[in-house]
């Protein structure tokens, strides 16, 4: 509404609101028309592939639900069933479509792009999103008359100019978790586009160097890691934010620990009374380390006592960490320094023999 409002206030011989000095006609109006354009047919077409995705390749979509710990949307018998009676499905069909392979090596895009129902324009628009991965940006110098921002890429630094309709509900500092969609004169967010945190905490680029750090063994490029593997990037901003109440000195922190004896330390965790194995996705456990009288004893620095046994069922919210546990590594996150430091002491306890903390310097 705010952009709607911008483009019938704003007059073609007015300053742009941009802040540029030159006239409107000139500068930022062009870009605004052609992102309202655009957005509009992106969002016609989206019934269409979405529909088509899931009818031609629902029995592919099994696995991806796996690997976004949601093994109910597999279920969906149609696509009417997925959209009226399933919860969050957009953002694990949304990677489906654009980033996973189903047939002959290519994506249920590609594959909509050569058999498709659609127009050569409708499929213009969806060709600039092959080849795009998600992200996580911070938003800077945003005109939200405009929709029109800077975006920052917080694993590669890279900055893009951003014209969407969904910047008007946003603010400056605003860290986003979407996929950019590259167009002749700017970039479009796709389909999934969810504000994550209100401010970049401190320590986080030292976060995101540890969690991408893994898979640059096999993958030197981020982007093509963020293609292959952006489906772990979603996972850890739903399993993980910056609680609130502890304002300015919140700090998200992790580490990632080698593994020697993958199944010894599942059981392991399994077995104490510390950590809680939340879901079981298919190439990846998680546990919650519970919120416990030895774990806040560990945090204060005050001592040690035998932990209750039934945490679980309580109100109050149990996990001060989580640890998420692959063939090979072992990652610790925590929202702070010192819950990292008492989930890490936990784990050690527990399965300490079996884990070496890596060097990520």
């Amino acid at each position: 509404m705010g952009i709607s409002r911008a483009y019938i206030e704003t007059g073609r011989n007015d300053p742009c609101p941009c802040g540029s000095g030159k006239k409107y006609k000139k500068c930022c109006l062009p870009l605004l028309e052609e992102s309202l354009s655009i957005d509009s047919l992106k969002f016609s077409v989206y019934y269409k592939i979405a529909y088509h995705t899931f009818t031609n390749y629902k029995e592919f979509f099994k696995d991806t639900a796996g690997k976004f710990e949601r093994k109910d949307l597999a279920s969906a018998e149609s696509f009417e069933d997925l959209v009226r009676n399933k919860k969050e499905w957009e953002e694990p069909l949304d990677w489906f479509i654009f980033n996973e392979y189903v047939l002959k090596g290519k994506t249920p895009l590609q594959l909509f792009l050569e058999e498709g129902d659609a127009t050569e324009k409708e499929k213009n628009i969806l060709r600039r999103f092959d080849g795009t991965y998600w992200s996580l940006y911070e938003v800077k110098d945003l005109v939200k008359e405009l929709g029109k921002a800077k975006f920052v890429d917080l694993f590669s630094e890279k900055e893009y100019s951003v014209f969407d309709e969904n910047l008007a509900s946003i603010e400056n500092g605003m860290v986003i978790f979407c996929r950019l969609v590259p167009y002749d004169h700017f970039y479009s967010a796709g389909y999934v586009f969810l504000p994550w945190l209100v401010r970049k905490p401190d320590g986080f680029e030292e976060v995101l160097d540890r969690f991408i750090e893994p898979f640059k063994r096999d993958n030197p490029s981020t982007e093509e890691i963020l293609r292959i593997y952006g489906y772990r990037l979603y996972l850890f901003i739903k399993n993980f934010t910056v609680p609130e109440g502890e304002g300015e000195d919140a700090d998200i922190a992790s580490s990632i620990y080698r593994v020697s004896d993958y199944n010894k330390v599942i059981s392991l965790l399994q077995l104490s009374p510390y950590f809680y194995k939340e879901r079981t996705p298919s190439d990846q456990e998680i546990f919650v380390c519970l919120k416990n009288p030895r774990s806040e004893l560990i945090i204060n620095n005050t001592g040690i006592v035998t932990p209750e046994e039934d945490y679980i069922d309580s109100d109050e919210e149990p996990g001060i960490g989580i640890v998420r546990v692959d063939k090979n590594y072992l990652e610790v996150l925590a929202p702070t320094k010192k819950r990292l430091e008492a989930v890490e002491a936990l784990l050690k306890e527990v399965a300490g023999e079996h884990i070496t903390l890596e060097d990520m310097r």
